[in-house]
């Protein structure tokens, strides 16, 4: 195997012993570093601090490699540097490698070559080395529930769900609801049930081959645990949810490719490391010989962030997120309040639910939406329709019980429909008048520090402002219709039911607006924001909420 070296002084020993019976080869020289350092890692947003120095010293310093004795090459001293982005999909493991090995083969088709080459040599395996195969692949995607939650604060369970049996499925959840059980405890049991899980070598295979195409034969589901139990359940009901690569992919990757990967791992103040070891290789190894220089891969800590080299001299890395940078400073924006409830308001639409969803995976919350629960019950969206405009008041009632049943739960993000502040009578009513804001306003106005005991004790209200265009846009793409009357007959309706809700919406903890986040963010259209953009404006304006918090309960002690 080829020895990586990262210090001069241990680059130059190692060399200068290595048995040769040719004269021995020369120290390596190791470049004098640049006045100015690389620009490239500077310029990479996911980065903390104490990371980005580390990586300028290793770029000025060098990586030296040490081929194998079985390949004929001189000791090779390696750059670090950032050289662009990969396409932030599930496949971005695959396409970084083809790009730094300058494979043919699409990412698709090298992750199916990869999986064709395990499953030759699991196959090929004995039956110890099956058994610790079997083990890794349940230690990722079957973890015991029982153990391991003084390490990871939320578990994963990996199944897959045969597309042509989803139908099956639904069939089964659905009867399940019918008996009175709620929906996501009924999906759990049936998909816990019926689906495959990823528990070993044969099932990882079938896992590792979804590339998220039309052509998967199967749908990853994934339930999410807290200690407390179930969080939430990704159903992937678009199919579009791709394995991404792990520890056992990259290991294929380097058989594949006959070279050996480094994965350049970094880690900051989340994993409590100081500067010097924030950035460390973790070596891949081919299982057979060694034929060419070694790729890298850099990932920053649990958010994946991938890179690759593009060639061995004057090396290159590429990098790409594989999901949503994870939000940050959100524990202790968090943490005064963690089993305090969130409750998102505004004009319903996707957007809305779907920053709902982001933000209550970002802070580790459950994420619920009352109209989804209501449309589980009375059987669907056009059912809900049809109760809200024959009986408002009704709609009106069963959504506030609902709602005040739903206050019990702590750690919940609560995805609210207009029925929760339709009626003053409404359990919007009650957590706004129990608000943050409100309690403020009474430390501020006389002597109420003992009040700050149940500050947050009924929730903090978020009102999500999204354009009216983007919701009509999204009410008819869903049903399916570009007709230029319908959007504005659809424009006049949500226009007006805005118009009657917006002072309700208005009293809202915290305002969140897509157009001002745009306009602080400098983008010349709100088209450009993201979801994280609004999740990090939320978390921002909380942590506000935190900070003035802590100054009432300051100003309200004695002296």
């Amino acid at each position: 195997m080829g020895k990586l070296l990262c210090d001069s002084s241990s680059a130059a020993v190692a060399v200068a012993e290595a048995p040769s019976p040719a004269p021995a080869p020369p120290l390596l020289t190791w470049p004098t570093p640049d006045p100015d350092p690389p620009t490239s890692w500077t310029a990479v947003a996911a980065l903390e601090d104490q990371q980005r120095r580390r990586l300028h010293r290793i770029w000025e310093r060098g990586v030296a490699w040490k081929p194998p004795a079985t390949l004929p090459l001189p000791p090779l001293v390696f750059r670090l540097d950032h050289a662009g982005e990969v396409d932030a999909d599930g496949n971005c493991l695959f396409t970084a490698a083809r790009k730094a090995a300058s494979a043919k083969p699409d990412a698709r088709d090298l992750r199916h070559r990869i999986v064709r080459r395990f499953s030759h040599l699991y196959a090929a395996a004995q039956a110890p080395d099956r058994d610790a195969i079997d083990a890794a692949v349940r230690h990722l995607y079957a973890p015991d529930l029982k153990a391991g939650w003084g390490v990871h604060v939320v578990q994963e369970l990996k199944l897959l769900a045969p597309k042509t049996l989803r139908h099956h499925l639904d069939a089964a959840i659905n009867d399940l609801v019918d008996l009175g059980i709620q929906r996501e405890m009924a999906a759990e049991t049936i998909y816990r049930e019926r689906c495959i899980a990823v528990n070993n070598g044969d099932s990882w295979a079938k896992y590792m081959s979804v590339s998220g195409s039309a052509e998967d034969e199967h749908n990853i589901i994934t339930l999410q645990y807290t200690e407390e139990g179930l969080l939430t359940i990704d159903e992937n009901r678009d199919g579009h949810a791709a394995a991404f690569g792990d520890d056992i992919a990259i290991e294929c990757l380097a058989t594949e490719f006959k070279r050996e990967v480094y994965v350049v791992q970094a880690h900051g103040a989340d994993a409590m490391v100081d500067e010097d070891n924030c950035v460390f290789f973790l070596p891949h190894r081919p299982r057979g010989e060694i034929c060419e220089p070694p790729i890298f891969l850099f990932m920053k800590g649990t958010v994946a962030v991938y890179a690759v080299s593009c060639n061995v001299s004057g090396l290159k890395v590429l990098t790409v997120e594989e999901e949503i940078q994870s939000v940050r400073k959100t524990a202790e924006a968090v943490g005064d309040f963690r089993k305090t409830p969130i409750y998102i308001v505004g004009t319903d639409c996707t957007a809305k639910r779907n920053i709902a969803k982001l933000l209550a995976n970002s802070i580790i919350y459950r994420y619920l939406c009352s109209e989804e629960l209501l449309e589980d019950v009375l059987g669907g969206k056009d059912a809900l329709n049809a109760f809200r405009e024959s009986d408002l008041n009704g709609y009106l009632e069963v959504e506030t019980e609902g709602l005040k049943q739903l206050t019990s739960m702590g750690s919940l993000v609560l995805c609210c429909g207009d029925g929760a502040v339709m009626n003053s009578t409404n359990l919007y009513a009650a957590f706004t008048h129990h608000s943050l804001i409100s309690h403020i306003r009474l430390l501020i106005n006389s002597s109420y520090a003992n009040s700050l005991r149940g500050l947050l004790r009924h929730g903090v209200s978020i009102w999500i402002d999204i354009p009216l265009e983007l919701v009509v846009n999204d009410m008819l793409k869903t049903q399916a219709t570009s007709d230029p009357d319908s959007f504005s007959e659809a424009m006049s309706r949500v226009r007006q039911r805005h118009d009657e809700l917006k002072e309700r919406y208005g009293v809202s903890d915290i305002t969140v607006s897509v157009q001002n986040v745009a306009s602080q963010l400098g983008y010349s259209s709100i088209d450009s924001v993201t979801l994280e953009d609004m999740v990090l404006e939320i978390v921002r304006q909380i942590e506000r909420l935190i900070r003035a918090k802590s100054m009432m309960e300051a100003a309200g002690k004695p002296f």
